[in-house]
């Protein structure tokens, strides 16, 4: 319960805030965001690697541990579908942020992905195709997916 009202916290103000400065600033804000959160993402990649063990950066699953952490910070619910070692496929299906950040997808799409990329560069990992959260419910699907599947 803790997790998901961080999460649900987190949610609305992330959304709030970029919101407000959207209206402000424009559009540009969140270029300047997702700067921001990739590099994040790639300040946190040695820690992450640490904390969840991760041994093997040519095991896509080994590498989902970033999520599972992720997850249970947010009180994000979900499952693995697939775990192979160069393809590993989690659905999220309760996610506290989703109702937060339906006014504002973008959270999901830009920001968080950001981080997630920041992540995975800093560590040296080649994903295949642009994104990770190749679903989300913020914006209309009924579940978040995350992808990491590894380049050969």
């Amino acid at each position: 319960k803790i997790a998901s009202l961080a999460g649900r916290t987190l949610g609305i103000f992330l959304s709030t805030i970029m919101n407000a400065l959207s209206r402000s600033f424009g559009e540009e804000v969140w270029e300047v965001a997702k700067k921001a959160m990739y590099e994040v993402g790639r300040q946190r990649a040695a820690t992450m690697v640490r904390i969840m063990k991760i041994d093997d950066l040519k095991d896509a699953r080994c590498l989902g541990r970033i999520m599972d952490l992720e997850d249970s910070n947010s009180g994000i619910k979900g499952e693995w579908i697939e775990t192979g070692k160069k393809r590993a496929v989690k659905r999220e299906y309760e996610c506290p942020l989703a109702l937060p950040c339906q006014e504002n997808p973008k959270i999901c799409s830009v920001l968080l992905e950001a981080l997630e990329q920041g992540t995975f560069d800093a560590m040296g990992v080649k994903l295949k195709g642009p994104t990770v959260l190749t679903k989300i419910m913020p914006a209309g699907n009924p579940y978040c997916q995350v992808t990491l599947e590894l380049e050969d």
